[in-house]
Formats: structure tokens, C-alpha cells, sequence
């Protein structure tokens, strides 16, 4: 039964594998497709170094996009195994398959599956952590705890959930738990540095472009419903907001109802989830008050612990709770569905964004973005055939510096200009106007899914 449901995952997780790569994906890609000895030096990216390594392992034996997100997949599979074992540390067997079925439909795991970027890897060894902790293994538990706090920023904040479960419900094994977490940072210390440094940028980038704080985060006044949402919805969002505000309702009662059923079936399996649970969100949470780091998906590798605590609840011999539970996995159909067969439910149409301008283009033509550089997804799939201007050195555009564009745009028959992300550059629209009293003129527009608009400008000849 295991191996058929982890197939069926398997299955859903290659489905629509050969989507364009979007911004992240393509930055991912191209910082490791570099030489070896540049694989440490990723100051830009606020992520440790260990999928940027594996990545660069796994480029070098293709670069199609089904290969290249292949390796995610992998990492999946052997997450949901892991979440299984995991489960039965804490529940029956009859349960833990129910867990498992449920991962393996969810659709922000599947998501994740898919995603060219260190997530799924944080889900794998933030469990892996998890289970060799609980099983006491200390040995094995320092050894995924190293290579999880190399995965992701956030490995602390579970690493201090996992301590607190340690404090209230293994109490004897307090010092050796204290002794494997105080080995995991004496690890990280030759990262520590680079971390720095990281740090720095990303805090200069903060308080210089500050839109980019709600780029890389949400709100806190939204993130704890929003990560709900996600975690049992995933990424999909209805037009009808009223249809999508009731099942979120729907999920949010029956998680709850469940919840309460947990923790008067298994009192103490339901509060060792929640401090696993809880810790990390908690300590995420107060931390972004300084630093914004709270994203649903940065917490992904809480995602099954989340379910695991769900399934706790079930009584599988009650109708009405495999009701329920047939319910969560109908809806997660069909938010599958969804992903599968709408382009605006997949990622951000790069690929295609670039063929339409290199195919479209005449001698000379240029492709202007309002950045400080072409975005990385232009910049992986171009063969190079148009000239590239990049308006927005300061990621803001700022009017006395528009008159250095000039030649370069005035030399230009055509003009192909992305609106993605000028929302956050150019909200004025200073640049679009400044095109105007060049000459130019909107001759065409094209929207393709995720990547938003992209305006062709030609010079407007005068009739003598």
C-alpha cells in the first residue's frame, strides 16, 4: 500500500514538469551552473549553500527543465517516506497511510515538488532531524541537523522546537539534546561569515528598494492566516473570493475540529506536535519584526508535521470523520486540477515571453526592463539576438538619470518593454512617459501568465 500511494505521488509530482522556469528557479540555475569554485559565493541569495552544491551536481548531466526539476522530485519522494515514519512514531499504521495519502494529494507539497529551489530539501532533512530525534538516534540526528541548518535559514526555529519537546517530554535526554544541537552550530560556524554577509545585503536591499520587503515576505498581520491557507490549499486562488473565503472557512472549522479531537485522543502526541508546530511559527513570527523573512513556503518543512497532527484527530472507523477527510482530499483534487489545466495557476510563462520578442523583433530592436539588470529568466533563455537595456540601476527609476538611455533608445526601431515587477520600480510609470516624449508609441501588448505585460514601442513617423 505505501509504495502505491508514494507512486501515485510520484506520478502527480511529473506532471506539468516542463513549466518555464519563473525568476527564482532561473536565478537558482544560473548561480549553479557555475564553476565549482563559485558554488560559495552567493552573497545575493539568502540561502545556505547546500542545494546550490547538489544542483550543480545535478546540472552537470542535463539542463532541460523536466531534468533540472527531477532533482526536487527525487527529494519528494523521500520526504514522503520519511513523513510516513515519522507518523508512526506518533500514530497507528492505519493513520499514517491516511498521512501519507493525504501528503501525497497535497497541493503546496506537490507545488514544492516542482520547485527548482532548496524547499523540498528543508522538508527531507528538517523531518529526517525530526524522526532521528524522536527516535533518539543522536547521532544520526546531528548529522541531518547539520546538513539541515546548511538548507535553510530557518533550521534554527525548529531546532528550538525540537529542543522545547525535548525540555517537556524526554526530559532525561535534556543534555544530550543540548550537547547534538551545540555540535550542529560548532558546523555551521565556517558558513557563519557568509551568512554575514548575506545578512548585509539583504538588509542594504531591504532599506533601499523598499518594496522588496513585500516581494520576499507577507504582511504579518496576514502570514499566520495566509500560511493556513497555503499549507491546505496551496497556491491556488479563486476568482470568487467568497467561494474561496467559505472553503478556507470550511478547512479552517474542520482542522479544528480535529485539533480538539487530538488532543483528547492523544494528549500528548497533539501538545509534542504543537510545540513542533508552534516554536518554529512563534519564533519566525517575533524574528520578522526585524528581519522579513515569514513566508508560508519558507515554513514548508513544517507541512507535514501539520497533517500529521490532523490525521491524529481521525477516527477512522467514524463516517462522518472519513467525510471529512474524503472532503479535504476532493478539494485537494481539484486544486490540482486547477494547476494542471490553467496556465495562470503554473509558473511565471518566461520561456515563452522570450521566444515571442526574439521572434518578433527587427534589426536593432531592444528589450528594456525596469531593473537594474535583465531579469534571470531572460537572461537563461535568450539566444541573445536583442540588445538589452536595463533602466532602473538603483531599482528605482529616477528621471535625471533617463537621459543616459537616450542614443541607445532613440537608435532603436523597436522597443519591447516588460512591465514585470515596475509596480515596485517605476509605480509612476516615469519611464513609459519619458518613452512618449521620445516619440514612441504603444503599438501592441501582450500579457503571457506571471510575467504580466510586455508593450512593444515603435517611433512614431511624422506625415510630412
Amino acid at each position: 500500500m505505501i509504495i502505491l500511494i508514494i507512486f501515485v505521488g510520484l506520478l502527480l509530482r511529473l506532471l506539468s514538469l516542463n513549466q518555464s522556469l519563473w525568476l527564482d528557479e532561473a536565478a537558482q540555475v544560473i548561480e549553479s551552473s557555475r564553476s565549482w569554485g563559485n558554488q560559495l559565493n552567493i552573497d545575493g541569495d539568502f540561502w545556505p549553500p547546500l542545494y546550490h552544491i547538489l544542483l550543480h551536481l545535478w546540472l552537470g548531466l542535463g539542463k532541460s527543465e523536466i531534468w533540472l526539476r527531477s532533482l526536487s522530485v527525487v527529494i519528494a519522494m523521500f520526504s514522503l517516506l520519511v513523513s510516513y515514519k515519522l507518523a508512526r512514531l506518533f500514530t497507528t499504521k492505519k493513520k499514517s497511510l491516511m498521512l501519507l495519502l493525504l501528503l501525497v494529494v497535497t497541493p503546496y507539497h506537490i507545488w514544492y515538488s516542482q520547485e527548482i529551489r532548496p524547499y523540498m530539501l528543508s522538508v527531507l532533512l528538517g523531518l529526517t532531524s525530526t524522526y532521528f530525534l524522536v527516535r533518539k538516534s543522536y547521532k544520526l540526528y546531528i548529522s541531518a541537523g547539520i546538513l539541515f541548518v546548511y538548507t535553510t535559514y530557518l533550521a534554527p526555529f525548529l531546532l528550538a522546537g525540537q529542543l522545547v519537546y525535548v525540555c517537556l517530554f524526554e526530559k532525561k535526554w535534556i543534555r544530550k539534546a543540548f550537547g547534538a544541537i551545540l555540535i550542529i552550530y560548532v558546523f555551521f560556524l565556517p558558513w557563519l561569515g557568509e551568512f554575514t554577509k548575506q545578512l548585509t545585503i539583504g538588509r542594504g536591499l531591504t532599506q533601499s528598494f523598499p518594496g522588496w520587503s513585500d516581494a520576499v515576505s507577507v504582511p504579518l498581520n496576514k502570514v499566520l492566516p495566509l500560511t493556513f491557507t497555503k499549507f491546505m490549499l496551496g497556491r491556488i486562488s479563486f476568482a470568487n473570493k467568497l467561494w474561496y473565503g467559505s472553503i478556507v472557512f470550511l478547512l479552517a472549522c474542520m482542522y479544528g475540529y480535529f485539533l480538539i479531537n487530538a488532543l483528547r485522543l492523544h494528549f500528548r502526541n497533539a501538545c509534542a506536535l504543537g510545540i513542533l508546530i508552534g516554536v518554529p511559527i512563534i519564533s519566525t513570527f517575533l524574528f520578522s519584526f526585524f528581519l522579513p523573512i515569514f513566508a508560508p513556503q519558507r515554513l514548508i518543512f513544517l507541512l507535514p508535521l501539520f497533517y500529521i497532527l490532523f490525521v491524529l484527530g481521525i477516527i477512522p472507523t467514524n463516517r462522518v470523520h472519513i467525510i471529512a477527510y474524503v472532503i479535504l482530499i476532493a478539494i485537494s483534487g481539484y486544486s490540482i486540477w486547477l494547476y494542471n489545466t490553467k496556465p495562470q495557476f503554473q509558473r511565471e510563462q518566461w520561456r515563452e515571453a522570450v521566444k515571442f520578442v526574439e521572434t518578433n523583433k527587427s534589426t536593432g530592436s531592444t528589450a528594456i526592463f525596469v531593473f537594474p539588470q535583465a531579469f534571470a529568466p531572460w537572461q537563461w533563455y535568450s539566444r541573445n539576438l536583442v540588445t538589452v537595456l536595463a533602466v532602473a540601476p538603483t531599482f528605482t527609476v529616477k528621471p535625471q538619470e533617463l537621459s543616459t538611455y537616450t542614443y541607445t533608445l532613440t537608435s532603436s526601431p523597436k522597443l519591447f518593454l516588460f512591465h514585470y515587477l515596475t509596480d515596485i520600480t517605476d509605480p509612476s510609470h516615469i519611464f513609459e512617459t519619458y518613452l512618449e516624449n521620445l516619440g514612441f508609441r504603444e503599438t501592441n501588448i501582450h500579457d503571457f501568465s506571471g510575467v504580466g505585460f510586455i508593450s512593444t514601442y515603435e517611433k512614431v513617423v511624422a506625415l510630412r
